[in-house]
């Protein structure tokens, strides 16, 4: 198990409360699901592999094999999706609207998740022959109440606009930030686009937009990566955005080449920026001592400074740092500061307070092993996307490791931290696909 140094931090410009808006409450607990929802996501895990390793002429044959073989609820839906949406998986000779519809509306009486949320966007989009865009509603908020990251993204960004859904700016942009952390980051991007379009010299909304994009990048999408880097040739609040998640990035991203990080690392130190996440990165990096030089005074420094103006982050690193004993005496005391800021949803806090409860005494001296707390916390942060806290959860459904063995969700979440960076995750995946049935 690994210890991981990257978080999910709020917007800053809007205040988000909780995980769903009032009507997805009834979400279910990630990563469980149904039966159905797993078999769906087993079936949509081989599929993907099947791309990964054989391109889209694998993914086709693998797909067209067991559509004709046995016609599953599974098969179905993912032959609906790509009946629609052709293009995308790279298999143009499957494209028919109106298979599409008839596969999708039978997987949805037979419960699947993946088929209302392909039928809604379809209808939204306008390519179900015979409906209108506005019958996607409730297929949208049927899915997102299941949990399906795509339809919490995208009704996030109908709520934002009000469009045949009442106007909720503060709780479409909270589905969207779900969306992200659950792997789909598209809409945050979106959202984005629409703030700095809207913005026609409104200083506060192109904030937003910055803080959209960089939310967005910090999830790995590219469109909002580019699109923070091309204003950040212009816009000082961009640039310094775009700096602090590069080093943010290069903080978690222990296989980054030293000197692009500390490439990264001179780049936003020199901004001198008061940004309080600014002088976190910045702090971590003298923590660690990876892409700058290690000093624990610098560090603790720049902590205070960041935890004097409310960051959270920075306050988990000051208590790690007088557990640990760096530039000040050994605090055990300030262990039970740690796990009170992981209870409180602290990323960063949670997924350390997962390790050295799984390592024992590794970190601190006579703190015994506890797999069930180290289940709960590394779980807690991967919830939130956090890659390292994905791959230490799936160790963990792997090896029964505070909880039952599960190679169904443990390939779930190596898949998705693969997708995150984790190179190793793609491997994992392949091999737990042979003992699922």
């Amino acid at each position: 198990m690994k210890y991981n140094r990257w978080y999910s931090a709020a917007l800053g410009l809007f205040v988000v409360t909780g995980l769903f808006a009032e009507d997805t409450k009834s979400a279910a607990t990630w990563p469980d699901a149904t039966e159905q929802q797993i078999r769906e996501e087993v079936f949509g895990l081989r599929l993907r592999v099947a791309r990964e390793l054989k391109g889209d002429a694998g993914g086709e044959k693998f797909l067209r094999r067991e559509f004709e073989s046995r016609p599953s609820t599974e098969a179905k839906a993912y032959m609906a999706w790509i009946s629609f949406y052709s293009a995308g998986w790279g298999m143009p000779s499957l494209a028919d609207p109106r298979r599409g519809k008839e596969l999708a509306e039978a997987a949805i009486a037979e419960g699947s998740t993946v088929a209302m949320d392909v039928y809604g966007r379809a209808l939204l989009q306008g390519l179900v022959p015979g409906a209108k865009p506005a019958e996607a509603i409730p297929w949208l908020e049927k899915a997102a109440a299941a949990g399906v990251p795509r339809s919490l993204g995208r009704l996030g960004c109908l709520k934002v606009q009000g469009w045949n859904t009442p106007k909720d700016v503060a709780g479409g942009i909270e589905l969207a930030i779900r969306a992200a952390e659950l792997g789909m980051p598209d809409n945050l991007n979106e959202l984005g686009l629409s703030a700095e379009k809207g913005a026609n010299g409104d200083k506060t909304k192109l904030q937003s937009a910055f803080r959209l994009y960089a939310l967005a990048a910090r999830h790995d999408n590219g469109e909002a990566w580019r699109r923070l880097l091309e204003l950040g040739k212009t816009h000082p609040a961009a640039l310094l955005l775009t700096r602090i998640e590069r080093v943010r990035m290069a903080n978690n991203a222990v296989w980054m080449m030293p000197v692009k990080g500390k490439e990264y690392v001179k780049e936003l130190a020199s901004m001198a920026s008061d940004d309080p996440e600014a002088q976190v990165e910045l702090g971590v990096s003298h923590l660690d001592g990876y892409y700058a030089k290690r000093d624990y005074p610098r560090a603790r420094e720049l902590f205070q400074n960041a935890a004097g103006k409310g960051n959270e982050d920075a306050r988990f690193y000051l208590a790690k740092m007088r557990l640990l004993g760096f530039a000040t005496p050994r605090e055990p005391a300030a262990l039970e500061d740690i796990r009170l800021l992981a209870e409180a949803g602290n990323v960063r806090a949670a997924s350390y307070y997962a390790f050295i409860h799984y390592w024992g005494s590794s970190d601190v001296p006579g703190l015994k092993k506890d797999e069930a707390v180290a289940f709960r916390f590394v779980r807690q942060a991967a919830e939130k996307g956090d890659v390292w806290a994905l791959a230490n959860l799936g160790f963990c459904y792997l090896h029964g490791i505070g909880t039952a063995k599960n190679n169904a969700l443990a390939a779930k979440v190596y898949w998705q931290a693969f997708l995150r960076g984790y190179k190793d995750g793609l491997e994992k995946t392949i091999s737990l696909l042979k003992f699922i049935e």
